[in-house]
Formats: structure tokens, C-alpha cells, sequence
């Protein structure tokens, strides 16, 4: 029972340490226009959710999952369980299996989305970002709607470069703000 408990703490430090990475870069990178918010909380039809990082500029909502797993990554969007290959303390490769991360970064910014608009802001669209932080992670994924990064520079670029379909007002944007600081 200790070593269950001890497992668990010590993935989450590592996914911990992943999030900050991920958070120290956009914080001095984005500028201070954007609004970040980390470790929100939303309690919607029985499913708790805890989204990573909400970044929140004029350009758009964007819900990220941070994954700070190493190895070669591989799957698609469409796969329920991806493959992660690790070489082990001596030197033996070995293969585990991981739930598909795509489907849970999509959860993430639909719920955010439909809390916006239980909050009477307008349809807003919410984009949903995966990434691994780990430097020693290879990720070969197949993906044609979620973007997944491998760098926090790519997600800084990404979204400073995001063109949206739908305009956010300035109005929707100080709303928007407004609501997220009650769940982060």
C-alpha cells in the first residue's frame, strides 16, 4: 500500500515539474495582455476536471495539457491507448501504455467552453494544446484537429500566431477573465 502511495506522489512531482516549465516559459514570454491561469478547477455533470494552464488573450482561449512523459511517444487521436517505449536502469527497452492525452486536452477545453457559455458568454471557441515538456520525450502522433507540441516555445508561437474564426470582444474578454478567476 506505502509503494502506491509513493508511486503516485512521484508522478505527480514530475508532471508537476513539467507544468511549471511550461508556465515559467509563457509567463515571460506572452505578453502581459495575455491573462494564465493554472490548475482550474470544474466540477461539471459528475466529472471533475483540473485543466493544467488556461492561457486567455484577445485572440482566443486556450486550454493546455501538459504531459512530461519521456520515451518515444506514439499514437493518434483516434486511439483510445498510446504506446510509450522507455529504456529502463539496465538498458532494457519496454513498453508501456498510456489513456490517449488528445481526449482528455479536448475534455478540457469543451468543459471550459460550455462553462463560458453557462456563464452567458457568448459562443467563444476554446483550443485545446498538448504538450510534452519532457526534452527526452520523441512524440510521433497522428493528429489532424489538436495541436501537439513538443516545446514551449512551440506553444508560445502558436498562440501569440493564432488567427480565430469567431472575434472576442474587448467586453467578452474582461468576462471572461472575470469567470475563470472563480475556478482557478
Amino acid at each position: 500500500m506505502a509503494y502506491y502511495y509513493w508511486r503516485r506522489a512521484k508522478i505527480f512531482r514530475v508532471g508537476a515539474k513539467g507544468e511549471k516549465q511550461i508556465l515559467k516559459h509563457l509567463k515571460k514570454y506572452l505578453p502581459n495582455q495575455y491573462r494564465i491561469f493554472t490548475n482550474c478547477r470544474l466540477n461539471e455533470k459528475k466529472c471533475a476536471d483540473e485543466i493544467d494552464i488556461l492561457v486567455v488573450g484577445e485572440n482566443g482561449i486556450f486550454a493546455i495539457e501538459v504531459k512530461n512523459h519521456n520515451g518515444f511517444i506514439r499514437g493518434s487521436e483516434e486511439e483510445d491507448e498510446w504506446k510509450q517505449e522507455k529504456i529502463g536502469k539496465h538498458g532494457r527497452t519496454y513498453c508501456n501504455k498510456m489513456k490517449n492525452p488528445i481526449r482528455q486536452t479536448k475534455r478540457h477545453a469543451h468543459n471550459i467552453a460550455q462553462y463560458l457559455r453557462s456563464q452567458g458568454i457568448r459562443r467563444q471557441w476554446v483550443e485545446g494544446i498538448l504538450v510534452f515538456s519532457n526534452p527526452d520525450a520523441s512524440v510521433f502522433v497522428k493528429t489532424t484537429k489538436t495541436k501537439v507540441f513538443t516545446s514551449s516555445e512551440d506553444v508560445e508561437n502558436y498562440i501569440l500566431n493564432y488567427e480565430p474564426s469567431i472575434e472576442f470582444s474587448r467586453d467578452d474578454f474582461k468576462r471572461t477573465i472575470k469567470r475563470l478567476r472563480m475556478l482557478c
